[in-house]
């Protein structure tokens, strides 16, 4: 008699099939311990947060059980905990994980929540929508990104990458 598996290990297994086949599961972490409180100090992350170092099987795109990825860069453009409810709300009507967005993306959401925050507009995901698409990466399986709409210009260009 064939012993079967559980149903965990067959879905764990078809996830990890999943990235591995788009290429969504190749991104290792260099995190360490020694890291995490400085980067808790540094961006002033409140104690009730647990940071977690990941193992060496851990991935980005698959961050433990229990826990959410972020990139370290986009807490440099002023992401903060707790997020900003209209993060949430961004990321909520497009099915995203922050993860799942790049670095400049998250900075682009945050410069709109700035900018708004100067007026007597509030903060809706339709504006957000009407000055800004959700792309694909060109070249980075998994990510998305929001350039600016045809004809619209939210005053002045992002830069096109982290780097700029």
């Amino acid at each position: 008699m064939e012993a079967s598996t559980s149903s965990h290990d067959d879905s764990e297994s078809l996830v990890r099939r999943f990235l591995d086949y788009f290429g969504l599961d190749t991104e290792l972490s260099i995190l360490v311990d020694a890291k995490l409180e400085r980067l808790r100090k540094k961006y002033f992350m409140p104690e009730n947060f647990q940071l977690i170092a990941p193992n060496s099987s851990d991935r980005v795109t698959q961050p433990p059980m229990g826990c959410v990825a972020f990139y370290d860069e986009s807490f440099r453009f002023g992401l903060h905990f707790s997020l900003h409810p209209f993060i949430y709300n961004i990321l909520d009507y497009y099915g995203l994980q922050p993860i799942q967005v790049t670095p400049n993306a998250i900075r682009i959401i945050l410069v709109f929540i700035i900018r708004y925050s100067f007026t007597a507009i509030d903060l809706r995901t339709s504006l957000f929508r009407a000055l800004f698409a959700l792309k694909k990466h060109p070249t980075e399986n998994g990510w998305w990104y929001f350039p600016s709409r045809p004809n619209y210009k939210f005053g002045h260009s992002f830069p096109s990458s982290i780097h700029d």
